[in-house]
């Protein structure tokens, strides 16, 4: 009953945090930015969401995915979604029952082991503009 959800919201959170974070520290504070949007009625617009909804996993998410019509597109729907996205493990479970105290709304991976978490969506918005130009890279150098 701690942050009153019951367990099925608990597992779906979990399941959410444990296809988010890129690493175990993470999870509290992934688990948190969900608790934050849901507590200030903002959509989830969690990627692993629409990619359980289109059956993959991919870290290239365009503006038409986020258009599908999907009870697990939190990018139109609000809430969480009707069930859970991955199977949680532990850690996940935990972090979904005692998120990381923090005012995050925001989160990305701009590369392995940099994943920045914040309040201030232009500061986000710079973010992701590194994660594309890291990704660009990493495509450029891969060819």
């Amino acid at each position: 009953q701690r942050n009153a959800m019951n367990v099925y919201q608990a597992v779906t959170i979990a399941s959410i945090v444990q296809a988010e974070a890129a690493t175990e520290a993470d999870m509290g504070k992934v688990s948190r930015v969900i608790f934050n949007r849901l507590g200030r009625g903002m959509p989830l617009q969690m990627d692993s969401t629409l990619n359980y909804a289109l059956n993959r996993s991919t870290l290239r998410t365009t503006l038409k995915d986020t258009r599908i019509d999907s009870p697990y597109n939190s990018y139109q729907r609000m809430g969480l979604p009707p069930t859970p996205i991955d199977s949680p493990g532990e850690a996940a479970m935990r972090a979904a029952i005692n998120p990381t105290p923090g005012d995050w709304l925001y989160f990305v991976t701009v590369k392995p082991g940099d994943t920045r978490f914040t309040a201030d969506y232009r500061e986000h918005q710079r973010n992701v503009e590194e994660f594309n130009r890291n990704r660009r890279s990493a495509s450029a150098a891969a060819r």
